[in-house]
Formats: structure tokens, sequence, C-alpha cells
């Protein structure tokens, strides 16, 4: 009888066992992480997309946060609740801002909602032969002061394409509704921080201002920086939220 007969595994298996098996691990594992920053570069750039959609959708769809007592023009106050000496024509966007709070520094576009204290009639002999721009400008227009703030996901960055010559992503964009017509109108600075007015004031007449606006997401290490990055472009002077398009990676 063979009594130093034994069954099992030595040393040397069992540590290349742990190896292979670790090794088989951590690739998973990097797979997994891989997909899951994809995933949350694509939830960005679907949220910033859905986000500026939902600007012109305020516009249409006018949403009034302003207290009854907050005047619009400077002078004098609201009588109540119905009655107001200005309405709401549209929304102002501004950004490229920076936030920090609990969860870091963000990137940060700020909307604020634009109103017109001058009711213009479509049969007023002094709007013959005006442009919508020189329309606008008679309108009295003024920007509110309530903020809303849009951050944007996962640490992710706006930035201008490759080889634009604006450089930066700083941007003013008015999306406007013609008091006059209905018809929304788009008009785009490369500038924070500007008011309706000085949107206005900044363009050539008799010709409308339609440029489009695109701007990339920065992944912020989400995804390999060489990969093609994606974006939005808001086209020239976009009359709804079907004028804001998805860039796909390659056109950024």
């Amino acid at each position: 009888m063979d009594k130093g007969s034994k069954s099992g595994f030595t040393i040397i298996e069992v540590v290349l066992f742990l190896a292979i098996t670790g090794l088989i691990m951590s690739v998973m594992l990097v797979g997994i992480g891989n997909s899951i920053n994809q995933e949350r570069y694509r939830d960005a750039s679907t949220s910033l997309l859905g986000y500026l959609q939902g600007q012109y959708n305020s516009t249409v769809n006018v949403s009034n946060t302003r207290a009854k007592n907050q005047p619009c023009t400077g002078v004098g106050t609201d009588d109540g609740r119905g009655t107001s000496d200005c309405f709401i024509v549209g929304r102002v966007l501004t950004g490229i801002k920076t936030q920090t709070d609990s969860n870091g520094t963000r990137h940060v576009i700020e909307s604020r909602p634009v109103y017109a204290s001058v009711d213009l009639r479509p049969s007023d002999p002094a709007l013959i032969g005006k442009t919508d721009v020189e329309i606008l400008r008679l309108s009295g227009l003024t920007q509110g002061s309530e903020v809303e703030s849009y951050a944007m996901e996962w640490g992710t960055k706006l930035v201008r394409p490759t080889g634009d010559p604006a450089g930066d992503s700083t941007f003013t964009i008015l999306i406007i509704r013609m008091p006059t017509s209905g018809i929304i109108h788009t008009y785009v600075m490369s500038s924070l921080d500007r008011t309706p007015s000085q949107v206005l004031t900044s363009t050539v007449l008799p010709a409308e201002p339609t440029v489009d606006f695109k701007a990339c997401l920065e992944p912020a290490g989400l995804i390999k920086s060489a990969q093609a990055l994606t974006g939005v472009r808001v086209t020239k002077n976009a009359a709804n939220s079907g004028g804001v398009k998805f860039v796909a990676a390659g056109d950024c």
C-alpha cells in the first residue's frame, strides 16, 4: 500500500490560479469602467441637448416666475395677480460660467426670462418697413433677475470646435418671440453676459443675424482624449426646438 500518495494543488499552482483570475477580473473591471464612462458621456450630451431644446419650449409655453410686485421696467409695481407692466417674450442664455459646490467645480449655463415693456401692434404705422431686429429694439426688452442654472453633467465642459476662431466657450444666446407675429428668432454672440439690447445692437441692419452656434463636450476623462467628441448645434436663427441638433462624433 502506498501511504505517501496524496491529492491536491501545489503552492505554485494556487499562485498561478490566483494570478490568472486576478488578471481576468482586472480586464473585466476596466472594460466595465470604460462602458460606464462612455454611457456617462452620452448622458451628458443628451442632457445638454434636452436642456437647450427646453429653452425653446419655455419661450413658446410661457412660465412666469417673477414675483407679482417685482417691476420689469425698473419703474412702478404690478397691481396684482393677472396684471403686469410687461410680458415674457423669450430667454437669454449666458455661459460658460463656473460653479463650485459640494460636487466640485462645474461648467454652468445661466438662463433668464426676457420681458417686453412696450405693447407693439402689427397694424402700427410706425412699424411699416421695419425689420424684426428694429421692431425688437422698440419693444423695450429687459432681462429678468430670476436665474435658472444648468450644470454640465459628470464634470464635462463645453469647448469650441477645433479651429473655431472665437477661441473660448463664452456666449450669449437670445431666444426671442416676435411680439407682433409670434415668430421665434435666435441671435448669438461670442461674448459673456450680454443683455438682449446689446445682442440686438451688435447686429448689422437690415440683415438678420444668422449664425450657427456649435459647442463640443470635453469629456473630463470619461473617454480617451483621442476619441472624437460629440456636441450640440443651435442652427442659425432657429425658430423652435427642432433647431437644436446633436453633433455626432467626428464633427467637433
